[in-house]
């Protein structure tokens, strides 16, 4: 009962999340402003750069189904890595 032609859509979804990476000292826990903080792949490949906020945050958009490698630096202090295991959303 339809007139005209119909326009039919396919939509795939993406699973993504955010990775939030909080820079802290260790000693006092005060947010370290300007530390660079990496993000890489399960090859260790370096994906994106970017350097923390006045609170120490960083933000990333990951994939789903992936795992992830955060490695934050900062002159004076000694680095830091720690993974982002396989999420499922949420």
């Amino acid at each position: 009962n339809r007139t005209g032609v119909d326009q039919l859509y396919s939509a795939t979804p993406i699973c993504g999340v955010e990775a939030i990476v909080m820079v802290r000292d260790a000693n006092t826990g005060k947010p370290l402003a300007s530390a660079k903080v990496a993000i890489l792949d399960e090859r260790n490949n370096v994906i994106e750069t970017r350097t923390a906020d006045a609170n120490g945050r960083v933000t990333y958009s990951v994939d789903c189904d992936r795992a992830y490698t955060i490695q934050a630096s900062m002159s004076g202090y000694e680095n830091n890595s720690f993974p982002i295991a396989k999420t499922h959303g949420g």
